[in-house]
């Protein structure tokens, strides 16, 4: 029987209940994991298991908590590379890294992408006095004191989020053996040409702002069409915006570092010094996640300043931010580079960034909320929730990713359900019945097709009645209109020897 899964524990809490008895004397683990794998599970990361050490006997020196592919054996702790929680404990940081095996070298061609450590510390180089694992990378260095006070859990989860992300979609693929990536990618599957087109179209004049539903690919085609734009990997910046952004994070501000104010650069001033060492047929391309989740009047003012329409000939730098960074005594090296990149070559640079922003909206009258002074910005494209007929590819193609072992007539009876659920929800966006055509809005997204083959990937067959409540456990929503339509089209799903016979093909 399957049960709806929600986290009930923050990242924060999990770290810091880590934290506490990694410092104390108990060694059970076994809820660390489990809350760990459910909150995966509940942002849609799927494919990782989770191992975590407080030591053998005695505490260890330097627990850990590691993220491994789960169904590859031939990656472990001791001989491997994988995203990993060091905990320096005589230091008082935790250290989320791009780690590497230190018991067993990993095999020679087991090697994080150069665009991902390209300006990260070794840990050695960090910490100098660190006991052990000086060859992992730095992703980002915590203070203990922070995370046991408890001020860091939305952005702990973004980190962890980013990390996660690269390790599924850039290095796994290359740790297994005979795994090759897919010549193309869900959306070639799921969109119509003619919407990638306009997306690449419009980068050439303009900022881009890809609108729809949750879980159809944006980010996706975001971060190809911008590696292709950029043309190099460490051209792109990848940010997911949420509601404690301030200034600082966008442009810049003031900092307290070592008792000492100074300047720190947001990702525009970064992007902008990236931009003034590139060629004139080269781009950087910022990705801006889930853009609808940032407050505009808290965060983008000195955006709407800079980006005042989507014609890069229109864009600059006000002359206040130059001074304002100058005014400060210490600053960052990205504030340095700006002032001497900003007095040489004003504003060029900008000619050559662009942004692909992505919003999880269901209604374009809902773009409204985010003002129309943002949207002026952007060219606009809709990427729409998949088609019906679609179901059938959109299976084959998970299927042949994530190397699911899906049993033919689950797999059968399960596009059929798909298809005539789509079918379903569409239909009802030309019912007289109100409540009716508000369900046409929810989106059967890929995301949800995705996540309801995890579940049923076991090799055996499943009946409809079990494909019906993986469906509904993958919805993300407890609407209960939209559950209750789901459980509704449970009659109209066939067994595979009625599709068989009808010519259907699995």
């Amino acid at each position: 029987m399957y049960s709806y899964m929600t986290s009930s524990k923050t990242l924060n809490d999990i770290l810091k209940a880590f934290i506490e008895r990694a410092n104390g004397k108990e060694l059970r683990r076994g809820d660390i994991v489990r809350d760990l794998q459910e909150l995966l599970e509940t942002q849609g990361i799927r494919g990782l298991k989770v191992e975590v050490s407080l030591g053998q006997g005695t505490q260890s020196k330097i627990p850990w908590i590691a993220f491994l592919p789960k169904n590859n054996k031939s990656i472990k702790v001791s001989k491997g590379i994988y995203p990993v929680y060091l905990f320096y404990k005589n230091h008082g940081h935790l250290i989320l890294t791009y780690g590497i095996s230190e018991k067993e070298n990993p095999e020679p061609n087991w090697k994080w992408p150069t665009p991902l450590i390209n300006g990260k510390k070794k840990i050695g180089d960090a910490l100098p006095t660190a006991e052990r694992y000086k060859d992992s990378y730095v992703f980002k260095d915590y203070q203990v004191n922070d995370i046991q006070t408890g001020t860091q859990d939305q952005q702990l989860l973004e980190d962890l989020k980013i990390i996660l992300q690269q390790y599924i979609t850039e290095v796994i693929p290359n740790l297994v053996l005979g795994y090759s990536m897919p010549t193309t990618d869900i959306y070639d599957i799921i969109l119509d040409k003619e919407i990638i087109e306009n997306v690449r179209n419009a980068l050439r004049f303009g900022n881009v702002l890809l609108y729809g539903p949750p879980g159809v690919g944006k980010t996706t085609l975001a971060k190809k069409i911008a590696r292709e734009f950029g043309k190099k990997e460490e051209n792109v910046l990848e940010k997911t915006a949420n509601s404690l952004w301030f200034r600082r994070e966008v442009i810049g501000g003031e900092t307290l570092e070592r008792g000492t104010v100074q300047w720190k650069s947001g990702f525009i001033v970064e992007a902008y010094n990236m931009a003034s060492r590139l060629q004139d047929d080269e781009y950087v391309v910022i990705i801006l996640d889930e853009m609808n989740r940032a407050d505009a009047d808290k965060a983008l003012g000195d955006f709407f300043t800079i980006f005042s329409s989507n014609n890069p000939n229109n864009w600059s730098i006000p002359i206040e931010l130059k001074k304002e960074i100058s005014s400060y005594s210490e600053k960052d090296d990205d504030g340095k580079k700006f002032i001497a990149n900003f007095d040489k070559l004003k504003d060029d640079p900008l000619k050559r960034l662009r942004i692909i922003a992505t919003i999880n909206l269901a209604d374009i009258n809902n773009l409204y909320l985010l003002g129309e002074a943002l949207l002026r910005r952007f060219y606009l494209v809709k990427i729409p929730c998949p088609e019906p007929n679609k179901t059938n590819d959109e299976v084959d193609f998970l299927i042949k990713r994530y190397s699911l072992k899906l049993n033919q007539e689950t797999k059968t009876k399960f596009i059929d359900c798909f298809a005539k659920l789509r079918d379903e929800f569409k239909s009802y966006s030309n019912s007289s019945d109100y409540e009716k055509k508000k369900l046409a809005e929810f989106c059967i997204s890929t995301s949800v097709v995705e996540k309801a083959l995890m579940i049923l990937a076991d090799g055996r067959e499943h009946s409809v009645d079990e494909i019906v409540n993986a469906i509904k456990m993958s919805l993300g929503t407890l609407d209960k209109s939209v559950i209750n339509a789901v459980e509704e089209v449970k009659s109209k799903c066939q067994k595979p020897q009625a599709l068989q016979s009808s010519g259907t093909q699995g």
